[in-house]
C-alpha cells in the first residue's frame, strides 16, 4: 500500500521529531542492552510513537496537506519503529 501522504517524510526531516526519536532510540537502546525483547509491534503502539505521528500530522496540518488515514499512520508507525530498531538503537 503507497502512502499519499507525506507522514513519513516529516518525521524523518523534522527537528523536534527527530529529537523524540533519538530519545525513544536510547530507550530501546537501554533495554538491548539489558536483553529485554523490544517488539516492532510494541514499539509501533507505544505512547511516544503515537506523540511522533501526532506532531508529524501536525505539521501536515500546518502546510494544509491531506491528513493521513488511520491504517496510514499504522504502517508509518510500524516503519518507523522497524527503523528505530533494527537502524538506530544497536549503534548507541
Amino acid at each position: 500500500m503507497e502512502t499519499n501522504t507525506n507522514l513519513k517524510l516529516y518525521i524523518n526531516n523534522c527537528h523536534d521529531i527527530y529529537l523524540v526519536t533519538e530519545m525513544l532510540a536510547s530507550c530501546v537502546a537501554k533495554r538491548l542492552k539489558n536483553n529485554q525483547p523490544v517488539t516492532i509491534e510494541y514499539l509501533s503502539n507505544c505512547a511516544t510513537m503515537m506523540k511522533i505521528i501526532r506532531m508529524a500530522k501536525n505539521v501536515i496540518k500546518e502546510y494544509n496537506e491531506e491528513l493521513p488515514t488511520k491504517e496510514e499512520c499504522d504502517k508509518v508507525a510500524k516503519l518507523h519503529a522497524e527503523y528505530i530498531i533494527n537502524d538506530i538503537a544497536p549503534y548507541m
